[in-house]
Parts: structure tokens; C-alpha cells; sequence
């Protein structure tokens, strides 16, 4: 189990400390772990590390919730994606029947 936990980068002291951050908003050691493997070159890109080591966390934490909402066709504010998610589909079907006819 150690040499799984082991990942390039989590020797760092900046993502140590976004981890113990993580797991002051009650995520478990793994938990934390792979939300800061989900976002974190997503964040830095975004963000840069302008942003202590708590902000980030706060950053990462906020991200994991609303990645989580699911849609709720009553609230004004959530936007239906089936239909973009057919038309992608639509598309790439439509691609594959002009290289393979």
C-alpha cells in the first residue's frame, strides 16, 4: 500500500500541506488524495500557486461539490447537457459512417 500511496509530487511540502487542508474539511487521507489528483493540474493551470496552500484547498474543496450536483430540471440556474451530450454523439457517429462507409 505504500508504494501505491507514493506518487511523484506528494513529497512536496505545498501539497502536503493541501492535504492536511483537504482533510480539515473531513476527507479521509486517500479521499484527499484523489481530489488533488482529479484537480490539481487543472487548478494550478487555472489558479497558479499564487494562492496559499488553505486557499487552494478551499479551491479544491469547492470544485469536488459542485462536481457532485446533479441536474435538477426546477432550478432555474442548472442547464440541461443531454442534448449537447446527443449532438457529440451525433457528430462523432456521423464521422466514423464518412471514414468507414
Amino acid at each position: 500500500m505504500l508504494e501505491s500511496t507514493k506518487r511523484k509530487g506528494f513529497e512536496r511540502p505545498y501539497i502536503r500541506a493541501v492535504l492536511e487542508e483537504l482533510k480539515t474539511f473531513g476527507y479521509n487521507n486517500e479521499d484527499a488524495k484523489l481530489i488533488t489528483l482529479r484537480y490539481y493540474r487543472v487548478m494550478k493551470r487555472t489558479l497558479g500557486f499564487y494562492l496559499n496552500a488553505d486557499e487552494f484547498a478551499k479551491e479544491l474543496n469547492r470544485l469536488e461539490i459542485a462536481s457532485r450536483v446533479k441536474y435538477d430540471k426546477n432550478n432555474p440556474d442548472h442547464i440541461p447537457l443531454e442534448p449537447i451530450r446527443e449532438r457529440i454523439r451525433q457528430t462523432k457517429a456521423s464521422k466514423l459512417q464518412k471514414k468507414h462507409p
